[in-house]
């Protein structure tokens, strides 16, 4: 799924809902009301004031990171609530990937002691 330049997969409702106001299941719904293709649009267009513009490619990469973690954090939480398992939780890791930087893990969980972990830069905080 995307929204400008915001991508996410896996458990996509609570991201959909919180950046254009509905959820995927909303579509099969409608179809089933008997719309059309072109009334489907029509509603589509007029939905997209309820859009939340998160993300910007020229926001700072703190920002980003930020803004992933939210994201992350808002879907643990989200399907913690629902009925059922919760099928998304745990810790997160974060790593970015820039230009001039490369890839650099921001938080990371250690699956082994550090002492263990000696020929491994850990740049996360």
């Amino acid at each position: 799924m995307s929204s400008l330049n915001v991508l996410w997969g896996g458990q996509v409702q609570a991201i959909q809902r919180l950046l254009f106001g509905f959820d995927h299941q909303l579509w099969p719904i409608l179809q089933e009301q008997g719309l059309n293709e072109d009334q489907l649009q029509s509603i589509h267009s007029k939905l997209l004031v309820f859009h939340t513009p998160l993300g910007n490619s020229t926001m700072p990469v703190q920002d980003a990171i930020d803004l992933a973690d939210f994201l992350v954090d808002l879907t643990k939480r989200y399907i913690a609530f629902l009925p059922g398992a919760d099928i998304v939780g745990g810790d997160t890791d974060i790593a970015t990937d820039a230009k001039h930087e490369g890839f650099k893990w921001i938080r990371r969980k250690h699956y082994y002691p550090i002492h263990l972990n000696r020929r491994t830069t850990d740049h996360a905080k």
